[in-house]
């Protein structure tokens, strides 16, 4: 498990802080993986993110309404070797988490069974089928957002927070800083993707590593 805070931006495309991150690690993750990987192994892999689709809705519900009001972003399956640059990653991303608009979640909400089919077959299509269990999926969660240091249960604010994170390999959590300028990221990935994760000089550039 590594943790990462960064409060780098990507130039040109100025992307969200979460996406720039998820850009950042997954790009250096899929990196880690063709050094570590024989050839035999998946070329191909995608990303999801829930999308807190609060203010998605229609009405839009409030901040503090409790409970998984999500829905998730999937990219499509990608060739590793057609992402090369960060910007690429950035753009995937970015277009990933912006198909989740209240198009998307007014399907949802209205029971659109057919809607609902096109939108995962726009995503999941016979190849992804397929192939989805030997591809490398990088999974992320954000809980940038949420006031989490701002929560008092009678022992004053808390000096930091974490939550449980998913025990499976290609898994980030997003979370705040205490200082709010910032973003930790918790990943979990192979010991020998670790390594060479952790070494990625374009990671170096926007962030500092602890273990």
């Amino acid at each position: 498990m590594a943790c990462f805070s960064t409060t780098g931006n990507l130039h040109p495309l100025s992307p969200t802080r979460v996406e720039a991150v998820i850009a950042l690690t997954w790009k250096a993750s899929i990196e880690a993986a063709k050094v570590t990987s024989s050839k035999d192994q998946a070329s191909k892999t995608w990303m999801s993110l829930p999308v807190n689709i609060r203010r998605r809705m229609v009405p839009p519900l409030s901040d503090n309404s409790l409970g998984n009001i999500w829905l998730p972003a999937l990219t499509p399956l990608i060739e590793m070797d057609e992402m090369v640059e960060l910007n690429d990653y950035a753009k995937l991303v970015r277009k990933t988490v912006r198909k989740v608009d209240g198009d998307y979640v007014s399907k949802f909400q209205q029971g659109d069974a057919i809607g609902i089919s096109q939108v995962f077959l726009e995503t999941f299509n016979e190849e992804m089928l397929t192939m989805i269990e030997d591809c490398p999926s990088y999974r992320y969660s954000s809980w940038m957002g949420f006031p989490l240091y701002e929560r008092d249960f009678g022992w004053g604010k808390p000096t930091w927070v974490y939550t449980l994170g998913v025990p499976s390999k290609w898994y980030f959590n997003l979370l705040p800083t205490r200082s709010g300028d910032g973003i930790e990221a918790w990943g979990n990935l192979s010991e020998e993707d670790m390594q060479q994760f952790e070494r990625n000089p374009e990671l170096l550039q926007f962030a500092s590593l602890a273990s």
